[in-house]
């Protein structure tokens, strides 16, 4: 059974984390939506980990910004991933593409496979801003 988790059209600024499933799919819908952040998140076998529903006249599969963070362990998925018209600027950290694929990824994409990170990114960036906010409280 194929599960699926992902943004709806003209959706901003979603943060989808810690989620495990059988054959999972991030979806990210077409539409306008995004950025997204998706963290922490085991696809499984992820036969179609990055599918991307919608008409294709809705536009790219991915907004600016969308970022797969430790989110797709290890990615795969018949439908290919790295082309400038998936997205504009798409984000891989911590994902473990083969290397041929990172090698033929569009330009305008940025990719690290292996990076000394938190798992749950929206998690450490939420814990940074709360100390940084209570340092200049007592300052």
């Amino acid at each position: 059974m194929l599960h699926d988790v992902g943004t709806d059209t003209s959706s901003k600024f979603s943060v989808i984390m810690d989620s495990r499933m059988n054959d999972g799919n991030l979806d990210l819908h077409r539409g306008l939506s995004g950025p997204t952040l998706y963290t922490n998140i085991n696809v499984g076998k992820g036969t179609n980990a990055l599918y991307s529903g919608g008409p294709s006249r809705s536009g790219a599969n991915a907004a600016a910004g969308t970022t797969c963070a430790m989110a797709v362990d290890p990615p795969k998925s018949s439908y290919p991933i790295g082309s400038c018209s998936f997205g504009p600027v798409i984000n891989l950290v911590g994902v473990n593409l083969k290397p041929a694929e990172a090698k033929t990824m569009c330009k305008t994409w940025h990719y690290e496979r292996s990076v000394n990170a938190p798992r749950n990114l929206y998690n450490s960036q939420l814990a940074r801003r709360k100390a940084q906010a209570a340092a200049t409280q007592l300052a």
